[in-house]
């Protein structure tokens, strides 16, 4: 039987039928603006008025904001179409066919644009509950039908005259919103778990910078001893004046209570440290590539040049936690942090058995992450390989503090660990009920 044919009427219970997305009674499908005005390279920012949508921002599980692209209010104004309105649906119909985002309140953006791999599902919300949608498009009774129309393998595609030739179950409004209130409960917690989780790394992010980028303490340190702040430092300092420190005296004293100009970086830097680059402490290590074809199916994410695993892989080449750095590629540079083994394959990556601070270089890494692509290679593929990461400037940081950081963030990420757990758990407890509610198998 074809994939096409496997929603039946005869199985569904009663007072619902199928529809196809090419009922614009119920769904309409709109194109992003592929005119003469779509966005070049040269117009997008990390900053401005619309979140362009790339492919890293619409996932297998939803929108995932981390590497953004935006364009001007100007350039907003010429698009004709694309503009996201709340609760419409993203689905990525080139390239990878299938991921999905839905924008609801939990999005933080206000104008956002599809780009051309992308396709908008808009409900009619009286005859089709958006949310119900959202849960069929994430469904197994979806997926099995846009496989079928999928065409193309170098690039595969989902054109729109196939993708209204989709099959949906369409039950009574209150069971659609029964059904979508019951997998959204598990969606709900899984996105707050995430938003804990983000919660937390901006809590290590934002004690990096007080440390090691503002000097808060040695500022602290050298108010309390009288001695002079450096012009460039004095605008933190009066706002220190007013903030009571809450470290502990212990670790308090680690920092120095001065600071001195430093001839090579031309800036003043705290008394005791130097200029120095990531190779002097640690040296990330170079991952084995291996291909989709080459890897034996098994739990260890595969992780090349991309933002998620490539592939799943029967043996690992690190040890947890571990940072990979993506090689190359449109991500070359991204930084991630894994809390369990993974296979690095066109990455480069540094674990415990390089260093035990991987919490420190984490939190360093991504907080300069513009540095790392600033030593790109290579303009048609550029890359990033250990020897750039080595090269580095950091400021040569006293090991007694650094091990003082590593200890408070464990705490952060480990608490990050266990949502991650049970994010999981979550993920395949609504991937089990969400084709039997979708189905009829199991009424509400």
């Amino acid at each position: 039987m074809n994939n096409l044919e496997t929603i039946q009427k005869s199985d569904l219970p009663s007072g619902w039928r199928v529809v196809e997305f090419s009922n614009e009674d119920i769904l309409t499908i709109e194109d992003g603006d592929r005119g003469s005005n779509y966005p070049k390279k040269n117009e997008f920012n990390d900053s401005g008025f619309c979140l362009f949508l790339n492919t890293g921002n619409v996932r297998k599980d939803g929108f995932q904001f981390i590497k953004n692209s935006f364009i001007s209010e100007e350039k907003n104004k010429l698009l004709r179409k694309g503009k996201l309105i709340k609760n419409d649906i993203v689905l990525t119909t080139r390239g990878t066919v299938g991921n999905i985002g839905f924008y609801n309140s939990s999005v933080i953006f206000k104008n956002l644009r599809i780009n051309s791999g992308m396709v908008i599902l808009r409900s009619n919300a009286i005859i089709l509950y958006p949310l119900y949608l959202y849960q069929f498009v994430k469904s197994a009774l979806f997926y099995l039908q846009i496989e079928v129309l999928t065409s193309g393998s170098a690039q595969p595609q989902l054109p729109i005259r196939d993708l209204k030739r989709v099959k949906i179950n369409l039950p009574p409004l209150s069971e659609q919103k029964a059904i979508a209130h019951i997998l959204g409960k598990l969606d709900d917690k899984i996105a707050l778990n995430r938003q804990i989780n983000q919660t937390l790394e901006t809590m290590a992010q934002t004690l990096f910078k007080s440390w090691f980028v503002n000097f808060d303490p040695v500022i602290d340190n050298a108010l309390k001893a009288g001695n002079p702040i450096p012009d460039s430092l004095k605008t933190q300092a009066e706002k220190r004046k007013t903030i009571r420190s809450t470290l502990p005296k212990t670790t308090q004293n680690l920092f120095p209570n001065r600071f001195v100009f430093n001839d090579k970086l031309k800036k003043w830097i705290p008394e005791g440290w130097e200029e120095g680059k990531l190779g002097d402490s640690i040296i990330p290590k170079k991952g084995k590539n291996i291909t989709k074809s080459q890897a034996i199916k098994g739990i260890y994410p595969v992780i090349a040049g991309g933002l998620v695993p490539s592939c799943y892989h029967n043996q690992c080449n690190t040890k947890s936690p571990v940072i990979t750095i993506s090689a190359s590629g449109a991500n070359a540079g991204f930084v991630n942090l894994h809390h369990n083994p993974v296979w690095s394959s066109d990455s480069s990556f540094i674990d415990y058995s390089i260093t035990h601070y991987v919490f420190f270089y984490y939190v360093f890494l991504r907080t300069n992450q513009r540095l790392i692509t600033d030593k790109q290679e290579g303009s048609a593929q550029p890359h990033i390989y250990p020897s750039h990461l080595m090269d580095l400037d950091v400021l040569d940081y006293p090991e007694d503090l650094i091990q003082s950081f590593e200890s408070i963030c464990s705490d952060y990420f480990n608490k990050i660990k266990i949502n991650q757990t049970q994010i999981c758990t979550l993920g395949k407890m609504r991937d089990i009920l969400l084709p039997k509610l979708i189905s009829g198998k199991i009424q509400v």
